[in-house]
């Protein structure tokens, strides 16, 4: 949680200049070491994201226990339709209309997320809170940069760091970067 309050000055600092208010971070005592079959499930999850690609999504949310939920898993990660991913991988922006649409789904489809709360690995509930909170304040901060392509790049990174697949990084790689272009 994040709390936004007037910088506390003297009275003497009042005068001559105006200060920013401070940001402080509270801490929510929500910590937990992730394993490393978890971290590379995940990031492998993140790669197939990254590409569009159905079959790897399809795969690696299997891995994470959701079956063949995998649409709704990929769409509550990425806050974007099921379509769009399989479509443009998460390399568009999200349009105006989105928003609305996302929530439509979340009504229609409340029964179905809890399902796919139950069957995920704890750690994942822990990633998706933190994933909620990163992209509240990206939006309340007005961050045009999406956190959803930062978490794709670094488990980029992770997943070359395990297996040193330079054709694979440099796929995903070579589509974020494209998007990171797109968006500046």
């Amino acid at each position: 949680n994040i709390l936004v309050r007037p910088k506390k000055v003297h009275s003497i600092q009042k005068l001559f200049w105006s200060t920013p208010p401070q940001l402080v971070l509270l801490d929510h005592g929500l910590y937990r070491e992730l394993s490393v079959d978890f971290r590379l499930q995940y990031a492998r999850l993140w790669r197939a994201l990254s590409l569009g690609d159905t079959a790897l999504i399809a795969a690696s949310a299997r891995e994470l226990g959701v079956g063949n939920l995998y649409p709704l898993f990929a769409a509550m990660l990425t806050r974007r339709p099921w379509d769009d991913l399989v479509a443009n991988s998460l390399d568009t922006q999200p349009r105006s209309g989105d928003n609305a649409l996302l929530r439509g789904y979340a009504q229609r489809y409340a029964k179905q997320i809890t399902h796919v709360l139950d069957l995920v690995p704890r750690q994942m509930l822990l990633l998706l809170k933190m994933s909620d909170c990163l992209r509240n304040l990206e939006s309340a901060l007005g961050n045009s940069h999406y956190s959803h392509i930062l978490t794709a790049h670094v488990c980029a990174d992770a997943l070359f760091a395990h297996d040193r697949n330079i054709v694979a990084y440099s796929r995903v790689k070579f589509r974020l970067y494209a998007f990171d272009v797109s968006v500046f």
